[in-house]
């Protein structure tokens, strides 16, 4: 995907979530990144319907703690919010 048209997206994927992210629902802020609910590896197509907008780290965590078998973005969500509930989340 051209790298104005990523934007765009991630744009709109911001202002959807007023500028919270998906997955840990705090505010972004200028840290915003583009992930896919359902990913590429699926056939998740690169439209907005298959765009949110998260935070760097939840973003950087979801392929660190998972690597290529991450999972779709609701289930990720759920798991980032019982380990927040369980202060086990170390968002900076």
């Amino acid at each position: 995907m051209r790298r104005a048209r990523r934007l765009i997206l991630r744009y709109h994927a911001c202002r959807a979530k007023r500028g919270l992210c998906f997955y840990c629902q705090r505010p972004i802020g200028r840290d915003v990144t583009a992930d896919k609910p359902t990913a590429r590896r699926d056939r998740g197509p690169d439209r907005h319907e298959n765009i949110v907008a998260a935070c760097r780290y939840c973003n950087l965590q979801c392929h660190a703690r998972f690597g290529p078998h991450a999972p779709d973005a609701p289930p990720y969500g759920f798991y980032v919010l019982l380990m927040s509930a369980a202060g086990l989340w170390g968002h900076p």
